[in-house]
């Protein structure tokens, strides 16, 4: 595959197309030659698959000949992968490997979606040629993820994130938890000392679409221009929304009910993708501004089941 090629005329495959990242990949190249996996979310249109089966990912991908993979599947809870780490392994990095395996068997490339919980916090935020070291069991299984992709095939991109954000009623990720609370009025407790970029989800995967069809590879850091700890970002948020941001109050990640350390001095720079991608991400009070307008869009058309139910957990 080489640069400049029209999305059209690739054939892409997404794992974990039913959760928040992969539906996004989805929508972007909806119309296009793109098959979705899915094992544990239903999701229309999607093939089951278990990745931790390496024959079933052989047959699927030798079936489907994709000329582009994007892995998005993954158990992405902190807490629950640092207590489980047997069955965190299994998910979050053995597909990993299979995936790679075939990828260079079939002359694909493989995108790898990492974390800046890669590095451990003191010096953050971090360049992509910074020296890395987990503090958690999520980071060193993406990390793990990393170094086996480097590996096993060279036709790859690796593409380190943090604190994805976006409107999604199914998603888990830190505002779609934490909005609904605020407008039932109830308290939430947000890290005062953990600091990242929030990153649209939307923009990073634009961004990486533009990485592809310019046929680069190697090790990426995608993340949002702002820098701030969780609690601001949590009052912008609600400020955002017409939410009380007293709401929010700050504490020291040990007050909160943690299993796993987190990066506290965090975040990521990207000194190779200004000179590759034109595209530029979007500041915070932006992307903020574009989620509360998907909201607004969504309340208007409120799904079948929603009604059914009189579920109003959306109205934040």
């Amino acid at each position: 595959m080489g640069p400049g090629r029209s999305v059209s005329k690739i054939r892409f495959l997404v794992t974990g197309a039913s959760g928040f990242v992969g539906k996004q990949f989805m929508e972007i190249f909806r119309g296009h030659a793109v098959t979705g996996l899915r094992f544990s979310r239903p999701g229309p249109g999607l093939l089951e698959l278990d990745l931790r089966d390496p024959v079933a990912v052989r047959v699927c991908m030798e079936h489907l000949q994709p000329e582009v993979v994007i892995h998005c599947a993954a158990r992405p809870s902190v807490d629950w992968c640092e207590l489980n780490r047997d069955e965190a392994r299994s998910i979050n990095l053995f597909p990993v490997k299979f995936l790679a395996e075939r990828c260079a068997r079939l002359r694909a490339k493989l995108v790898f979606l990492s974390t800046d919980y890669v590095f451990d916090g003191l010096r953050g935020p971090y360049k992509e040629t910074d020296a890395t070291n987990p503090i958690n069991e999520y980071g060193r299984l993406k990390l793990e993820g990393e170094e086996a992709i480097r590996r096993l095939t060279d036709n790859h991109l690796i593409v380190r994130t943090t604190n994805v954000y976006g409107f999604d009623p199914e998603s888990k990720n830190f505002l779609m938890a934490s909005l609904p609370k605020l407008a039932r009025g109830e308290r939430v407790f947000a890290a005062s000392d953990q600091t990242g970029n929030p990153t649209a989800v939307r923009d990073l995967c634009l961004v990486v679409r533009d990485l592809i069809t310019s046929g680069c590879t190697g090790t990426f850091h995608v993340a949002g221009p702002d820098l701030v700890n969780r609690a601001e970002w949590l009052i912008q948020a609600a400020r955002t929304f017409g939410l009380e941001p007293g709401l929010v109050s700050p504490v020291l990640s040990s007050e909160l009910d943690q299993s796993a350390p987190r990066p506290s001095r965090s975040g990521l720079i990207s000194n190779r993708l200004p000179r590759l991608v034109e595209r530029r991400l979007t500041n915070l009070g932006n992307g903020l501004a574009a989620m509360k307008k998907q909201r607004d869009a969504h309340q208007e058309r409120p799904p079948v089941a929603a009604i059914a139910s009189g579920e109003r957990a959306l109205n934040v």
